[in-house]
């Protein structure tokens, strides 16, 4: 043979070899991607589980409360006005504790609100003896309030984004309250022989009904509302504003707010109508 039609045929060979091992190649370069797409469904799903909301929680809350007064206490035929201004609160709260504690099972929570206000205020006066005759009097009046709520509540509506955060929850509650109040009256002079003090309490129960809204800015910033209304006329007004962060591994809001409180209440010769409200400050801790 020739030596030209050698060479050819070689040639031939050596290109009909390439392009039967070019197959093999093409599929050894795409199995590391087909592998990596296996992959990705298990780290998808894992994400999913992390962000899912958890069935239930227990939170944990204590607040302190600059509580104004307003409003009369009837002792026996006596009757005083205690009234404490926001700029006064320093001076006249002694103290104004509030805790509270949640604890939710998907749709269903019942919680237990506390509260615990002492205030004193020292007022001047003149007591008239006669048409013409009056003499300075200072009257110590003091007051403690000792509240407590019993409640639970449903999650009747909420919203989702497209984060699939809450965005909107509306609760209905429903509950009880409990309120022991006890207020003292000291009148002295320096012009008197004598002191005048009395001191009168009560405690009685009282059925509410109302309603909670949480609304959702995004995963930090929240706002929350309630309005509960007792058969003895009561008003318990609630707002607040609350910033998540984190205590080591618990999650930790910040709240602050206004609550409005407004009672009456009569029994015997003690009569309650006191009306407190002012800023609210406070820390929730959720523990699971």
């Amino acid at each position: 043979m020739p030596p030209l039609h050698r060479m050819a045929i070689l040639s031939a060979l050596i290109c009909s070899g390439f392009a039967n091992a070019s197959p093999d190649t093409t599929i050894a370069q795409t199995q590391p991607s087909s592998v990596s797409t296996t992959e990705a469904p298990p780290d998808f799903a894992l994400n999913d589980v992390a962000t899912m909301p958890r069935p239930s929680h227990l939170r944990v809350s204590v607040y302190g409360f600059a509580a104004g007064i307003d409003g009369n206490v009837g002792l026996g035929p006596h009757q005083v006005s205690p009234r404490i201004t926001f700029s006064e609160v320093w001076n006249d709260l002694d103290s104004a504790i509030m805790a509270h504690i949640d604890y939710k099972y998907k749709k269903l929570g019942v919680y237990y609100d506390f509260q615990n206000v002492k205030t004193s205020s020292i007022e001047h006066a003149q007591l008239q003896l006669a048409p013409t005759v009056t003499i300075p009097v200072q009257a110590d009046v003091r007051t403690k309030l000792r509240r407590s709520n019993l409640g639970a509540y449903y999650t009747a509506f909420e919203t989702t984004g497209l984060s699939q955060k809450h965005k909107l929850k509306i609760e209905p509650t429903i509950g009880i309250h409990y309120t022991k109040a006890q207020a003292s009256l000291y009148v002295h002079s320096d012009a008197l022989p004598y002191e005048f003090n009395i001191q009168k309490s009560t405690s009685w129960y009282e059925p509410f009904i109302g309603s909670r809204v949480t609304y959702q800015f995004n995963p930090k910033l929240s706002v929350f509302g309630q309005a509960d209304f007792g058969t003895q006329k009561s008003q318990d007004l609630q707002a607040y504003a609350t910033y998540q962060t984190a205590i080591k591994s618990y999650p930790t809001h910040l709240i602050a707010g206004y609550r409005y409180i407004n009672q009456k209440h009569e029994q015997n010769d003690f009569s309650w109508h006191i009306k407190e409200h002012g800023p609210v400050l406070g820390l929730s801790v959720q523990l699971f």
